[in-house]
């Protein structure tokens, strides 16, 4: 995915744009539908759209791709334990 894109992802997410980000995700896979940054993101989305179990399998599905990815770890286990903490986008 170039920088362009994930950019767009990112800051329609931040917004909670949720149907301009998923227009952007489907581009991003589009371009590569092995990339664990999108399913990242399709995790995130999930969880915006308060679809709790949707954006664990995304999680795990990004750390099946990639499993050094911070993002994908740091949001698995912030949205397992159940804290508050905010949701990381970057």
């Amino acid at each position: 995915m170039d920088e362009r894109l994930e950019r767009n992802i990112v800051l329609a997410l931040e917004s909670k744009n949720t149907s301009l980000a998923r227009s952007y995700i489907i581009e991003a896979f589009d371009q590569d539908c092995e990339c664990a940054m999108v399913q990242v993101y399709l995790g995130i989305l999930n969880e915006i759209e308060n679809h709790q179990a949707k954006a664990m399998r995304h999680y795990r599905a990004a750390l099946a791709l990639d499993g050094t990815n911070n993002l994908a770890l740091y949001n698995m286990y912030r949205l397992g334990d159940g804290h508050h903490e905010p949701i990381r986008f970057r």
